[in-house]
């Protein structure tokens, strides 16, 4: 499996929620290391990937944030009630839910559910080890500009999160954790199966 991973520089975002941009959510404090897998489109890679991955980052327990439209409402909560995962939605808004998934089998269930709503560009985020999310009324840049409750992610030390790009062709990891801190790093963490290339962006 090919793989690009590259380091987004600073200028390419900043805390404010950007529609179309980088990125769809907020944030507080300040991530060091930004960069994605690209190269890639989701539905289509290995399915062990992610898995196996979060697997050699002893990611555990794992704390998804995904907008669930109302349509798909039961199907997410039958896997849910299925595979024992607690969920919850944030300020009782039923569009943002977190769930805690504390195991590989958790993740093999759910995951594929995430990565279509990535793939029709409603937001999937993931924490590793802490619930770092919140909803807050944030104002808005890019392509729409005004005022919205939005997710926000709370950056301390020690956080690391994960994106699914738009249209499910990219994973975008925001961390402050040294084990992101350069490709070499990164490339010690991947399965097997998969053949990196560093990227540039300029």
């Amino acid at each position: 499996m090919r793989l690009d991973i590259s380091y987004f520089p600073k200028h390419y975002y900043n805390s404010n929620p950007d529609l179309g941009g980088l990125f769809p959510f907020g944030y507080k404090g300040t991530p060091l290391h930004v960069f994605s897998f690209s190269n890639l489109y989701l539905p289509k890679i290995n399915n062990d990937f992610i898995p196996i991955l979060m697997g050699n980052i002893n990611a555990y327990p794992i704390y998804f944030c995904a907008q669930i439209t109302s349509d798909r409402k039961k199907e997410f909560e039958k896997i849910c009630h299925t595979e024992k995962v607690s969920y919850e939605y944030i300020n009782n808004n039923i569009k943002f839910v977190v769930t805690k998934v504390v195991s590989e089998s958790q993740l093999r269930a759910l995951y594929p559910f995430y990565v279509t709503t990535g793939c029709i560009n409603n937001l999937v985020l993931w924490s590793l080890g802490k619930n770092v999310f919140s909803l807050e009324v944030c104002k808005w840049v890019g392509t729409w500009e005004g005022y919205e409750e939005t997710v926000v992610v709370e950056f301390d030390y020690n956080t690391s999160v994960f994106w699914i790009g738009y249209d499910g062709d990219s994973i975008v990891g925001l961390s402050n954790n040294p084990q992101f801190s350069t490709y070499k790093n990164i490339c010690s963490l991947l399965p097997d199966f998969v053949n990196p290339s560093e990227g540039e962006l300029e």
